[in-house]
């Protein structure tokens, strides 16, 4: 446990399951004004979450994050099922941690963090009083991915053509998902051999987790997103 006399960040585990762990941080204020629910980045963690949304704390507000699946002390593999599950778990934790207070509850989706965030407030019958997506994916794949990568290659040119897809792949994937560390051997703190990379390629392509999710009585915010 961290912090100031005003703030305190909090590192803790949960145990959905008997042999499942997953480890949550929050930054908690002696004063709060509510709390923000903010699952991480792939490849990310909780922390993370906490410093790209530090401004936000400053402003009163709690923030609860935690580590997928394989990620950090939580318990492998990784999947996208996976963070789905764990984001709707947590979700379930934050709402308990936060009742007592009956402070407003708000989610705040980043990139893919979008799509476990609007999928758990569905499945949790909406508890957010509203949610902020940034840069939100609505599914991993999809041709207008493509569409995308291939406009940016052309507003984007490379002195050399040596490599030229290769390096025009990494920048875009560095807009993506920035301030992430990518290579063969791991994805941000998410190591190889702590994903299914299999199940999570077909995941990828095959799923579309929004298809059926509904929010009929939750304001959202779509910041810089289709």
């Amino acid at each position: 446990m961290v912090g100031t006399a005003s703030q305190r960040i909090q590192h803790r585990f949960h145990r959905p399951l008997p042999r499942q762990v997953l480890e949550w941080v929050r930054l908690q204020r002696r004063a709060t004004r509510g709390t923000l629910f903010s699952p991480p980045l792939i490849g990310g963690s909780g922390l993370l979450a906490i410093r790209q949304l530090r401004s936000l704390t400053r402003s009163g507000y709690d923030l609860i994050s935690f580590n997928y699946a394989g990620h950090g002390h939580s318990t492998p593999p990784f999947t996208l099922n996976a963070s789905i599950r764990d984001t709707r778990r947590m979700l379930d934790l934050a709402i308990r941690e936060t009742r007592p207070k009956r402070l407003p509850l708000f989610g705040i989706g980043l990139c893919y963090g979008s799509i476990p965030t609007v999928c758990a407030a569905h499945k949790a019958r909406e508890p957010f009083r509203g949610i902020v997506l940034i840069n939100a994916l609505p599914r991993l794949f999809t041709f207008d991915l493509i569409h995308s990568f291939r406009k940016f290659c052309r507003g984007h040119q490379i002195r050399t053509r040596s490599n030229a897809f290769t390096t025009m792949l990494k920048r875009y994937s560095d807009r993506l998902f920035p301030n992430i560390d990518k290579n063969l051997a791991r994805f941000g703190t998410l190591e190889r051999q702590r994903i299914s990379l299999v199940r999570t390629l077909w995941e990828a392509v095959t799923r579309n987790p929004l298809k059926d999710v509904r929010l009929e009585n939750t304001p959202v915010l779509s910041i810089y997103s289709p």
